[in-house]
């Protein structure tokens, strides 16, 4: 579906996208809400584009860098265990989860899983990629405190592969509900304008595309986690479930 606001330039088989820019002018990226989420639903990158086998969406947008998730889950059962042999506790440095995903990006193979799109080139990816301080800025999950604590930063830090989303950039950008630990509340503002809408575009994908996601945030015994709805919450470290990485990229992405 094309954006109501959006408009093509182009050849008809192969336009490119530009949004008015608010200044009489036009431009070739997604404009932003206040909360810095975008509209990624009618902003999916092609995987072709960028030598993956997955498209991937942008949800939010910092500084002119975009952050964008990949749509389907890496691994190719649908399930991974949070700490699985390499990870002694809920951290997410020592995670499975993590070393997957650096495993992936680095072409290496001590994961013990199958991995989506192994030793693929993914130029396009990697082209854009910015660093990031995500390995560092994990936040809590399942607290009123998390909503804002877990924000991190493009072309910010020395982390240069892919991440897990934290519980704030899920409840803000990604999601169709959040949880703040009380036993009865969810869906607690603020609420991103553009995180339902978001969830709901990778449906699509399939039964891997939804199946529920680790996030990179823990509190205790418990680990962030969206469900096959997108309700947000923090799930026991026993669970199994996907891996999702999200990146940093620069906006010249959209031009590919």
């Amino acid at each position: 579906m094309r954006h109501p606001l959006a408009y093509y330039k182009g050849l008809p088989d192969n336009p490119t996208r530009i949004w008015p820019d608010g200044n009489g002018g036009w431009r070739i990226t997604p404009p932003s809400a206040p909360d810095g989420g975008v509209d990624g639903a009618d902003c999916i990158i092609r995987g072709a584009k960028l030598g993956d086998d997955s498209d991937w969406m942008p949800v939010a947008e910092s500084n002119g860098y975009y952050l964008i998730v990949r749509m389907k889950n890496l691994t190719t059962d649908g399930t991974t265990d949070w700490r699985g042999n390499f990870g002694l506790n809920n951290v997410y440095g020592d995670s499975t989860v993590k070393k997957i995903m650096e495993d992936w990006w680095n072409n290496t193979s001590t994961s013990g899983q199958v991995i989506y799109n192994k030793g693929a080139a993914m130029t396009g990816l990697r082209a854009n990629a910015v660093n990031s301080n995500a390995d560092m800025v994990l936040g809590t999950c399942g607290t009123p405190q998390s909503i804002g604590d877990g924000m991190g930063s493009p072309n910010t830090g020395s982390y240069a592969a892919p991440f897990a989303l934290s519980y704030s950039e899920a409840a803000i950008y990604w999601s169709t509900s959040w949880h703040n630990g009380s036993s009865d509340t969810w869906d607690v503002p603020p609420r991103g304008v553009y995180a339902t809408s978001n969830w709901q575009a990778m449906k699509p994908n399939g039964a891997i595309g939804i199946n529920a996601s680790w996030i990179r945030s823990s509190n205790g015994t418990l680990v962030g986690s969206v469900t096959l709805g997108g309700n947000l919450f923090a799930a026991p470290i026993t669970n199994t479930l996907c891996v999702r990485p999200a990146l940093w990229v620069k906006a010249n992405i959209f031009e590919l």
